[in-house]
């Protein structure tokens, strides 16, 4: 079996990996943190999801803040030619919407700064 030149060039782009951070505000009442965060590592192209603590929470336990820190693969959507390199913060977005949608979270705000860093 060979590999076309085409083929090589096409996955020379896969090498590159989104981190992105964020508040992520949850209601650890409706369901625990641990199980937020395992439904996050579980959305397609994320490889790390990490949170950060706030201090001063709310002190009813009704919410919950963190910072949350994600590295992104995007090789599953620009593979799917839906999204290419040029489109990190359409994939960033995606994302955001999905982690939205889990029971828990209550929002998720990511700052703008989308680093893209050799993996």
């Amino acid at each position: 079996m060979s590999i076309s030149i085409i083929q090589l060039l096409k996955e020379v782009g896969f090498e590159k990996v989104y981190h992105v951070r964020g508040l992520l505000i949850t209601n650890p009442q409706e369901r625990p943190l641990g199980h937020i965060l395992s439904d996050i590592r579980s959305l397609l192209g994320i490889t790390i999801a990490r949170v950060e603590e706030l201090p001063n929470q709310d002190e009813s336990g009704f919410t919950y803040k963190n910072i949350l820190n994600l590295k992104i693969d995007p090789y599953p959507f620009i593979k799917s030619d839906e999204f290419s390199h040029y489109q990190s913060t359409e994939i960033v977005d995606y994302i955001k919407k999905e982690i939205q949608k889990i029971n828990g979270v209550k929002s998720i705000r990511f700052s703008s700064d989308i680093k893209i860093q050799d993996n």
